[in-house]
């Protein structure tokens, strides 16, 4: 088996690659920019007039048995070119019940302050202010 995974990665290397397609949506004010909150969030905005949408879920597993879930939903409006309003709440399930309600809520304006610059590249401020349910 680990013979075989490197040869795999010797092929690999020899594959001719050019430019991902990821790259050019860059350029495109209109392409999809999903955010990794809790990952990274990129400094791009919506462009103006767009909606996007986001959701997600994540279930979880705990001691004893019991288990939890919880599914975000983002809404991300583009107000102008570099400006975006976020909203933002979660439906989940706490560990050891069987009901589902609504978490926190969240709404927060992206401001878009710099663009290629020289030091931190694009750069953008995320307030949010953010109400406990």
């Amino acid at each position: 088996m680990r013979h075989a995974a490197a040869a795999l990665l010797v092929a690999a290397a020899f594959v001719p690659r050019g430019p991902l397609l990821a790259q050019d949506a860059a350029n495109d004010p209109h392409a999809v920019q999903p955010e990794r909150p809790t990952v990274a969030t990129h400094a791009g905005t919506v462009a103006p007039g767009w909606i996007e949408f986001e959701a997600g879920a994540e279930f979880d597993r705990y001691a004893g048995g019991t288990h939890g879930a919880i599914a975000p939903l983002v809404a991300k409006v583009g107000l102008a070119p570099r400006l975006q309003l976020t909203i933002a709440a979660s439906l989940t399930r706490p560990p050891g019940t069987s009901a589902a309600g609504f978490g926190d809520a969240m709404v927060g304006i992206k401001w878009r302050v710099a663009e290629h610059a020289p030091l931190v590249g694009d750069f953008a401020l995320l307030p949010f202010l953010k109400v406990p349910s």
